[in-house]
C-alpha cells in the first residue's frame, strides 16, 4: 500500500467487497446508467458524468495496483486480491 494514494471512492470499494459474501463488484454498463454494485446495491448513486468518472477511475486504479482483479472473462466482475483483503482490515480499523 505505500505509495499508492486510494481516494474515497477506491476506499468504499475495497471496504464494500471484503464485506460482500462472495467477494465481488459488479460493474455494468447500460442504457439505464453505470453501477457499481456490492451486496445488491449500487456504490454510484450519483449518475453525473464527473461521479462516474470518479468511480471508474477509482476502479482502475485499484486494478492497476493489484488490489482489484478482474473475475471472468467480461470485464464485469472484480474481487478483492491478499493485498485487497489486507487494506481492508486497515481501512475498517481507522
Amino acid at each position: 500500500m505505500a505509495g499508492t494514494i486510494l481516494s474515497n471512492e477506491a476506499k468504499v470499494i475495497i471496504v464494500e467487497v471484503s464485506q460482500d459474501s462472495n467477494g465481488l463488484l459488479l460493474y455494468t454498463k447500460t442504457f439505464s446508467g453505470t453501477s457499481f454494485q456490492v451486496r445488491g446495491k449500487n456504490l454510484c448513486a450519483d449518475q453525473s458524468p464527473r461521479n462516474l468518472a470518479r468511480w471508474k477511475e477509482a476502479m482502475d486504479n485499484l486494478v492497476v495496483n493489484n488490489i482489484l482483479e478482474q473475475k471472468g472473462w467480461k470485464g464485469e466482475m472484480f474481487g478483492l486480491t491478499t493485498k485487497g483483503y489486507d487494506i481492508a482490515d486497515v481501512l475498517r480499523e481507522d
